[in-house]
């Protein structure tokens, strides 16, 4: 098992976590709306993220700007 934080880099830069599985299938796992305490770390993005492993499935999650470690911050979805 494999687990590696990563970096995503645009204007802004978002903090993830890719997890590599098995096969040749990937999933990206979003969290819910920063305002109401959405983060990689939700318990509803930790189960999605662990079934779609158990099945094979290469998974990444990350952070929202502004969430967590990723830089930036919220503007209402015009960036």
């Amino acid at each position: 098992m494999s687990i590696k934080r990563v970096l995503i880099q645009s204007d802004d830069r978002l903090e993830g976590v890719l997890r590599e599985g098995s096969g040749n299938r990937g999933v990206v796992i979003c969290h819910p709306h920063p305002l109401y305490g959405g983060s990689m770390q939700n318990n509803v993005v930790s189960a999605l993220e662990q079934g779609f492993f158990r099945a094979g499935f290469s998974t990444l999650k990350f952070n929202f700007r502004g969430v967590g470690g990723s830089s930036g911050e919220y503007d209402e979805g015009a960036g």
